[in-house]
């Protein structure tokens, strides 16, 4: 999938505004060649079990809550206050891991919240962390790309970093096609639903892993994507707000599903094949 500049929506973050623009600039973020990162293996549980059991205090990788808030806050609907149980939102966090974001969307109104990571270390410590003081927020060992739920089963899903590490797992092609194929499934077939997915990946590399239009492949999925980008936490002070280069972003990628996408996706479903 080409990347198309009108997806690229406007946004302004500590007075920089930030627009399509940022895709002139340069090479992929997502450099596997760099040495920093050759020494990590992001996509593997063993290397993820033994971080979380050596840091065990919370840590937000790439934003923080309040760096996306308003963009969340954008597409996704807070469930508190609603007439009943059943009516809430329900919002999937895909590879929570030890960040505070969940128990603050939990402080500021989203009211039912499901954590999966598929490091058992980090899960039983946040369940064990949460289990009091948030019984609206649950936590489960799972891979992202081979989900136990039922389908429909959410309003919103958010990734911080996920589609990242699954692209730096032993078979990213397939694992990222069917983590994609998963969060289709999973979340509620209306125009409402969202995916939202925070990476460092240029939209010229990452579209292609959102929007599949080809009714006939086998990784069909019903997203369109829009895309933020913001500038990365605390790289410059207050005054100097001009955009150098794209080390300097992460991209916020929001997945809406398209309506004729989910007709296409129901009949290719029902088609009887003679």
């Amino acid at each position: 999938m080409s990347y198309h500049p009108r997806n690229m929506q406007y946004k302004t973050v500590q007075n920089c505004e930030v627009t399509g623009d940022v895709r002139k600039l340069t090479q992929n973020l997502l450099d596997l060649d760099n040495p920093l990162l050759s020494t990590c293996d992001f996509g593997s549980v063993k290397w993820w079990n033994e971080r979380y059991l050596e840091h065990s205090q919370e840590f937000d990788f790439y934003v923080e809550y309040s760096d996306v808030q308003q963009i969340i806050e954008k597409y996704c609907v807070k469930g508190r206050g609603r007439k009943s149980k059943s009516d809430e939102s329900r919002i999937l966090v895909v590879g929570a891991g030890n960040s505070s974001m969940s128990h603050l969307l939990v402080d500021d109104g989203y009211a039912n919240i499901v954590n999966i990571d598929f490091s058992a270390a980090v899960v039983n410590r946040m369940k064990d962390k949460y289990f009091e003081s948030s019984p609206n927020m649950t936590w489960q060992t799972m891979n992202c790309t081979d989900l136990s739920f039922g389908d429909n089963t959410f309003n919103y899903a958010l990734d911080k970093g996920t589609m990242d590490s699954v692209l730096c797992s032993d078979e990213p092609n397939k694992n990222s096609e069917c983590y994609a194929l998963e969060m289709d499934r999973v979340l509620k077939d209306n125009d409402q639903s969202v995916w939202i997915t925070i990476s460092r990946g240029l939209p010229e590399e990452m579209l292609g892993y959102f929007e599949n239009d080809d009714t006939e492949s086998s990784g069909f999925h019903t997203f369109d994507c829009v895309v933020h980008a913001i500038i990365k936490p605390n790289v410059y002070g207050e005054e100097n707000t001009f955009l150098k280069n794209c080390d300097d972003l992460y991209y916020v990628y929001v997945c809406r599903k398209n309506p004729q996408k989910i007709k296409a996706k129901a009949a290719k479903r029902n088609r009887v094949t003679f």
